[in-house]
């Protein structure tokens, strides 16, 4: 987990709404090397079906907030509207 979170430079910086991590970063979620999630693949999926869903209504990010807590970045709220 220490590893991950360097790797992702949670210690330096908060997530950004408008400028989100690069991928290879943003897989480390789902670990890495010898212990990587068996279920990444399928929620890799549900999250790209997702995005496609919201496409069309060009989402925009009206409230983020970080969560501190967290191990690795990632927001304890995001909330998003359609754009006019």
């Amino acid at each position: 987990m220490l590893v991950a979170r360097h790797a992702a430079h949670a210690h330096r910086r908060d997530p950004d709404a408008r400028r989100p991590a690069e991928p290879a970063l943003s897989r480390l979620v789902f670990g890495a090397g010898t212990h990587a999630c068996p279920g990444a693949r399928l929620a890799s999926v549900q999250l790209a079906d997702v995005l496609a869903a919201l496409a069309p209504f060009r989402p925009v990010v009206t409230r983020a907030r970080v969560d501190r807590g967290a191990a690795l970045p990632g927001w304890r709220t995001l909330c998003v509207r359609a754009a006019p």
